[in-house]
């Protein structure tokens, strides 16, 4: 059986609180439900007390480790040779000098994967000298979208775009439910609700959502849209934007936080999501959409497009462009939404959830093992 190992270097802030520390990890570790089924795994998670519990049904150990640059995780790096793994998945590509010395410990035959959670590479001369050596340790990177890993190639840090993989930063446990029971209680009304869901910052970029909407509420006054969001940066001058127009304050509904445990109820009342973001390392937001059958309208990036099968399971326009928005919409009145709907959710039982991600570590890994002989 293969001998897997889960690695974090990270140092949480909450470094004396052990269930705060795990319900911030563990959604990201449910894939090893799956994986655990072909492969012997021990996860390493560094921010916690050193000690051993069960999650997912595989061993888990914490260890205090530092937050700097340099830090030297000699005792992690001990237990994992002992443990002697076939594969090693780094989470992060922001840990170069930890990756570098895994190598170092564990020797040339194990199979090293680092999986991108957004990061960008360092500005530092010396920070980005690090990761430029790392990249000589490593035998795979796993990004949502190949497209997010231009900017690593461009910079020197990864140096060959074919040891890039496709593979999800992560999934959901979300499942949809009545739709009819869910507007119901959300009084949600009418035959075209959006939602959008996530921060209100320049990079989600809610003020062209906004603009584009308006123009598509001239062809259908009735269409709602929601808003569902986390942080609050441009809600001033959305607030401002939404007083100037009658049309979008009587269209629009700032909802605020929601309760992670409610979005289901959200997603499954309404009809479309809407996302104008210009750039994501992943999607959470988008992929909870579509396990509830919410279809998506979402611009055109690298991630979003790995996402939604290229297009083939979303309606797209470019970041910014509010007209292609509106135009967009537009195409959205001929659609069988149920039908769509009933397809989003295959798509994601077959392409999105944390047994595809299991699946395609497993492949990966395999391909890699057998190329080292």
């Amino acid at each position: 059986m293969l001998k897997f190992a889960d690695v974090s270097y990270f140092q949480h802030k909450a470094f004396d609180n052990l269930s705060a520390v795990l319900k911030t990890i563990d959604l990201s570790l449910v894939y090893l439900n799956s994986l655990k089924q072909h492969a012997d795994i021990q996860v390493i998670q560094h921010g916690i007390p050193k000690e051993e519990i069960n999650r997912h049904g595989v061993k888990f150990t914490g260890f205090p480790g530092g937050s700097s640059f340099f830090h030297i995780p000699v005792k992690a790096h001990k237990q994992l040779k002992q443990f002697n793994p076939d594969v090693v998945l780094v989470q992060g590509l922001i840990f170069p000098v930890q990756t570098w010395l895994l190598r170092r410990a564990l020797g040339p035959q194990v199979v090293i994967l680092v999986q991108h959670h957004g990061e960008s590479p360092f500005v530092s001369n010396l920070k980005w000298f690090f990761q430029r050596l790392a990249d000589k340790a490593i035998d795979g990177y796993l990004f949502t979208a190949k497209g997010n890993a231009e900017q690593w190639v461009r910079a020197g840090v990864i140096s060959n775009i074919s040891k890039v993989y496709e593979v999800l930063e992560c999934s959901t446990q979300l499942r949809p439910r009545d739709k009819e029971e869910s507007k119901k209680k959300l009084d949600m009304s009418g035959q075209f609700n959006f939602l959008s869901v996530g921060r209100l910052n320049a990079g989600k970029d809610p003020l062209t959502v906004l603009e584009g909407f308006e123009q598509f509420l001239s062809q259908q006054p009735g269409a709602k849209l929601y808003m569902i969001y986390q942080t609050e940066e441009l809600l001033g001058q959305i607030k401002e934007r939404l007083a100037a127009s009658k049309t979008l304050k009587d269209a629009v509904r700032l909802i605020g936080k929601v309760p992670h445990s409610e979005l289901a109820t959200w997603y499954s009342a309404a009809d479309f999501f809407i996302s104008g973001s210009h750039h994501e390392g992943s999607g959470y937001a988008l992929i909870e959409a579509m396990a509830c059958g919410c279809i998506p309208v979402v611009t055109r990036i690298p991630s979003f497009g790995a996402i939604t099968g290229y297009g083939k399971y979303a309606f797209n326009f470019e970041a910014g462009n509010a007209a292609g928005l509106a135009k967009t919409l537009s195409s959205l009145q001929t659609v069988n939404k149920q039908e769509l709907s009933q397809k989003l959710m295959q798509h994601f039982n077959s392409e999105l959830s944390f047994n595809k991600i299991a699946d395609d570590i497993l492949k990966i890994a395999t391909e890699l093992r057998r190329t080292k002989g």
